[in-house]
C-alpha cells in the first residue's frame, strides 16, 4: 500500500497561514486510498520569498511583475484617498458658506420683522437662530453629530 503523499511548508514569515486538513479514506479496488489536503495561503499585499521564488520557477519576471502591481496598487489607493480628502474638504466649506448666508439672511429677516414692530417675534427669531448656531457649533466641537460618520469606527458618510 502506498504512503499518502503530504505537503508541508515551514511558515518563517508572519504572512504565511497553513491550515492542515483532515485525512479522508476511500476504498479503492486493491485498498485503501488515503489523501491529505493542506492549503497554504498569506496575509498581506506582499507573498512570503519563499511564494515569490516559486512563482519565478514558474514564470521568471512573475516577482518583479508581482512588485510591480503591488506598487501601482499602493499608488491608486492614495490618489483616492487623497481625492476622497479633498472632496470632503470642499463639501465641508460649502457647507460652512451655506450656513453663513442662512445666519445672515436669519439676521436681517429678525431686523426687518424689528423695524416693522414685531419685536418679540424678532427677539425670538435671533434667539433660535442663534441657539441653534452655536449648539452646532458645540456638538461638532465634542464629536457628539451623527452626520460626521456613520458606524464605530468613525468613517466618514
Amino acid at each position: 500500500m502506498p504512503k499518502p503523499t503530504q505537503h508541508k511548508q515551514k511558515p518563517n514569515s508572519s504572512s504565511l497561514v497553513m491550515q492542515q486538513g483532515r485525512a479522508v479514506s476511500t476504498p479503492g479496488q486493491g485498498g485503501i486510498a488515503q489523501h491529505t489536503v493542506t492549503t497554504v495561503g498569506y496575509r498581506g499585499p506582499l507573498p512570503p520569498p519563499e511564494v515569490l521564488r516559486g512563482f519565478a520557477d514558474l514564470v521568471p519576471d512573475a516577482p518583479e511583475r508581482i512588485l510591480r502591481l503591488l506598487e501601482s496598487d499602493s499608488a491608486h489607493e492614495q490618489r483616492v484617498e487623497v481625492s476622497r480628502q479633498e472632496v470632503e474638504a470642499r463639501e465641508a466649506a460649502r457647507l460652512q458658506w451655506m450656513a453663513f448666508a442662512i445666519c445672515v439672511l436669519a439676521l436681517l429677516l429678525a431686523g426687518w420683522l424689528g423695524y416693522a414692530g414685531h419685536e418679540w417675534l424678532a427677539g425670538t427669531f435671533v434667539t433660535v437662530v442663534g441657539a441653534t448656531t452655536v449648539m452646532r457649533f458645540l456638538r461638532k466641537g465634542h464629536g457628539s453629530d451623527d452626520s460626521q460618520s456613520d458606524d464605530a469606527g468613525g468613517k466618514p458618510k
